[in-house]
């Protein structure tokens, strides 16, 4: 499960940089001839520094491999950039927390989570994994932000959630199987409430949030930091 959980977190930063590369020509560039990390900065005009994170994460996907003189190849699994949709980088700039709070039209996400449960019709598992990642964590820390996840006695999961967008993260939290549909009874002010088709999160879903709490929360700085000062500079233009 953790292996899941660093996955998502992978893909969160790392699919704005693959889109940047693929679009200024890097994967087009290396699939002509090996070339080293110095190469490849002096003919797209890149920022050394930041391009020298960008293909270390385009190793660490099996994507790039190096040689014994630092010279970078594409492999054959390099082929799996190009199934990567550029509209994917629209869940950036969605409203997540206003949708949660119900400030914004359940629309604004139900079709990005209607991908999701299709795996945005892509067959390549590792692909699949990071997409999940880009719209995953920004759910789950906004969700974490207006303390969306706790269950007590006084009220149940997503109890602040108004009921249209309860019932579409319930069935995502289902989708995933981090949780199962109950109906329950909170106490409140001496008085039992009952609460019908809520959902209690199971060992695995217990799991998840418990590692996002600790680790996202804590690392959130640090992934904004990566996504908005270690991306690719071409030309003197940041990305």
């Amino acid at each position: 499960m953790l292996e899941l959980i660093n996955r998502y977190e992978h893909g969160f930063v790392s699919v704005p940089v693959i889109l940047a590369c693929r679009e200024k020509g890097l994967f087009k560039l290396i699939k002509q001839k090996k070339r080293t990390h110095q190469q490849i900065a002096n003919t797209l005009g890149a920022n050394t520094g930041h391009l020298q994170v960008s293909l270390r994460r385009m190793q660490f996907l099996g994507w790039l491999s190096k040689n014994e003189v630092d010279e970078y190849s594409l492999t054959d699994n390099s082929q799996a950039c190009w199934s990567i949709p550029e509209e994917i980088l629209e869940l950036y700039n969605l409203p997540i927390e206003s949708y949660l709070l119900g400030q914004e039209k359940s629309a604004v996400m139900k079709s990005w989570i209607e991908l999701y449960k299709q795996q945005w019709h892509i067959n390549d598992r590792t692909i699949v994994d990071l997409l999940y990642g880009v719209l995953i964590i920004p759910i789950m820390l906004a969700l974490h932000k207006h303390n969306l996840l706790e269950l007590d006695e006084k009220r149940p999961l997503l109890f602040g959630v108004i009921p249209n967008i309860r019932e579409e993260l319930s069935r995502f939290f289902i989708a995933k199987e981090w949780a199962d549909k109950i109906s329950i009874n909170v106490e409140k002010y001496s008085k039992k409430t009952n609460y019908k088709n809520y959902i209690c999160l199971n060992d695995i879903g217990k799991y998840l949030v418990a590692r996002t709490q600790i680790e996202y929360l804590i690392n959130l700085i640090a992934l904004k930091t990566f996504f908005y000062s270690e991306n690719i500079q071409l030309n003197n233009e940041e990305i």
